[in-house]
């Protein structure tokens, strides 16, 4: 009886030495791309996305982007997303802002819906919808991936 007390004890003690593998998580600076309805499933733009966990609300995540240079309208754009993680799959919407000439153009602010999952610590594979840009009522499935 004492011998098998004795092991018990010693395993469970190396359980608990055993290095604990962090949970995946949006947290941090991703470089991200996506498709579009026009672009076949291939990638069309890309850029930094940002995204941070609500501090009252751990289930919930705030991301932001901005594009790096003006499009062949002369728009930048940028944008922010809110969004609800079950697991290590991140739901919401997400919204453009363009810009042009350093100024908002808010007839031209697109939005839509998302879906990230994350396939491991360094990467994340999702879809989206555009709701009333370019792209409304498409039927292309438009990818939009990330990786750290």
């Amino acid at each position: 009886m004492s011998l098998l007390l004795g092991l018990t004890c010693y395993t469970h003690a190396l359980w608990a030495q055993a290095p604990k593998t962090p949970p995946l998580n949006f947290n941090g600076c991703w470089d991200s791309e996506w498709s579009d309805c026009n672009s076949n499933g291939k990638i069309a733009a890309g850029s930094k996305i940002s995204f941070k966990q609500d501090p009252h609300n751990k289930l919930r995540l705030y991301g932001a982007w901005t594009g790096a240079a003006d499009d062949a309208k002369g728009y930048r754009h940028s944008g922010f997303l809110l969004g609800i993680l079950k697991g290590n799959i991140l739901t919401g919407t997400w919204y453009e802002i363009l810009y042009k000439n350093g100024t908002t153009c808010t007839e031209l602010t697109y939005s839509g819906t998302f879906q990230f999952t994350l396939t491991s610590a360094k990467a994340f594979k999702g879809t989206y919808t555009d709701i009333n840009g370019p792209c409304k009522n498409s039927k292309v499935k438009m990818y939009w991936n990330g990786k750290r």
